[in-house]
Formats: C-alpha cells, sequence, structure tokens
C-alpha cells in the first residue's frame, strides 16, 4: 500500500487531483502497483502507464511513471522526482 500511497501523492502535486477519492483510479493504482512490485522482483527498472486514469475540466489524465528496484524497495524511500512524469492530454 505504500506505492499506492507514493503513486496517489505524486500525481496530485502534479496534477492536483487525488486520485484516492475516485474508486475506480484507486483500483487501477492498487493493482498497476502490485505488478510493478512483480516486475520489479525480477528486473531492475518497471514503467507504470495508466492512461486515461482520471479526467478533469481540462481533459483526460495519464499517469506515467518509472520506478526503479532500489528506490522502491529501500526503506522508506520512493522513486525519485525525475524518474516520473504525470502526463497531460496533449502533452
Amino acid at each position: 500500500m505504500r506505492l499506492v500511497n507514493y503513486l496517489a501523492d505524486e500525481f496530485q502535486k502534479e496534477q492536483g487531483i487525488n486520485l484516492r477519492n475516485d474508486k475506480l483510479a484507486l483500483q487501477r493504482l492498487k493493482e498497476a502497483a502490485e505488478k510493478a512490485k512483480i516486475e520489479l522482483s525480477s528486473t531492475t527498472q518497471t514503467e507504470i502507464n495508466l492512461p486515461f486514469i482520471t479526467a478533469d475540466q481540462s481533459g483526460p489524465k495519464h499517469l506515467t511513471m518509472k520506478l526503479h528496484a532500489r528506490q522502491v524497495r529501500g526503506a522508506g524511500s520512493g522513486p525519485r522526482r525525475e524518474d516520473h512524469r504525470a502526463v497531460p492530454q496533449g502533452a
């Protein structure tokens, strides 16, 4: 759940939208985090790509984030800010 919270926090910082208020978006985050953890057990990095995770008045929002195993496994650490990006539609 720590990874899910990190992903939601970073998306909120980037887009100003709290994905925890959207049950479907939160479920997609949980599934993506679990998949990322599995992938990181056998590789050094993975990418989370959730197109159309939510939308606001300006249009659909997408979440794309690279995660490195050493960052996710580190005690209390998450991916560095420069290792991810949340990409709005048309960006």
